[in-house]
């Protein structure tokens, strides 16, 4: 099991608090000057295609900058989702509705050693890596109906996954 979300416990990192030795694009955050050229989550290190196996993965940064678009999708604020209990926004299409056509992200907080933070926050991963912070990936962050945004997080903290399947 897991010792808490730490770098020391991150399988990636060694020693120092930005060394690692995969996904890294710049030396100085490479282990010994170490990079790669890998930018996005192989599924081997996908925490949704190893749940789940394929074709589920863990959406792209562009996946989540475009459900933050405006013009073509509704963010709902809920309470007690179907009866769950859970709290979070319910993000609806414009173009097709909300038949079928809608996802709720719920309110998780994050992880940081063995403590959950912000638990009225959502913060979900992307399987994309941070190009010129290599320590971190893209994260969209909300707690707001209006306040939505894509920020980077540590690599070896705790954040949700929502997986995606790639459209036929």
């Amino acid at each position: 099991g897991k010792s808490g979300y730490k770098w020391a416990s991150y399988s990636w990192a060694k020693g120092a608090e930005t060394k690692v030795t995969k996904y890294c694009l710049v030396e100085s955050f490479g282990d010994d000057g170490f990079t790669d050229e890998l930018k996005y989550l192989e599924s081997a290190d996908d925490a949704a295609t190893q749940n789940l196996g394929t074709p589920w993965r863990m959406p792209t940064l562009v996946e989540w900058q475009a459900l933050l678009k405006a013009e073509d999708f509704t963010w709902a604020r809920v309470e007690n989702f179907n009866g769950s209990g859970k709290n979070g926004h319910l993000v609806i299409s414009k173009k097709y509705g909300s038949e079928g056509n809608c996802i709720f992200l719920p309110f998780a907080g994050k992880w940081k050693d063995t403590s959950l933070q912000f638990v009225r926050f959502g913060y979900y991963w992307s399987s994309s890596l941070w190009p010129n912070n290599p320590d971190s990936a893209y994260v969209l962050e909300f707690f707001s109906r209006e306040v939505r945004s894509i920020v980077g997080v540590n690599r070896s903290g705790g954040c949700s996954v929502r997986p995606v399947q790639t459209a036929e």
